[in-house]
């Protein structure tokens, strides 16, 4: 968790910076990319975690964790981010 934590402190903080930065525009990925980048990467964690029994056992539990934290994270910190920009 500390790590986590910090990497967000610095990339506020390097955010910060950058926006700064006299004719910089700073834009989020277009949705096709990280659309394409999404299955990319469930496409290799997929082919990956059927290598051995191990490794399927963890991304299958790695899967279910997301389904179920999903909707608690939605009601909570996306709600805190989201009504943090109406301050």
């Amino acid at each position: 968790m500390y790590t986590l934590s910090a990497f967000e402190a610095k990339n506020a903080e390097y955010l910060a910076k950058l926006k700064q930065v006299a004719g910089l525009s700073i834009l989020p990925f277009p949705e096709p990319l990280i659309t394409r980048a999404r299955q990319a990467a469930a496409e290799v964690m997929e082919e990956y975690a059927a290598s051995d029994a191990t490794t399927q056992k963890v991304y299958a539990s790695i899967q279910q964790f997301r389904t179920q934290a999903k909707p608690w994270s939605t009601i909570t910190e996306r709600r805190f981010y989201d009504d943090l920009e109406a301050l």
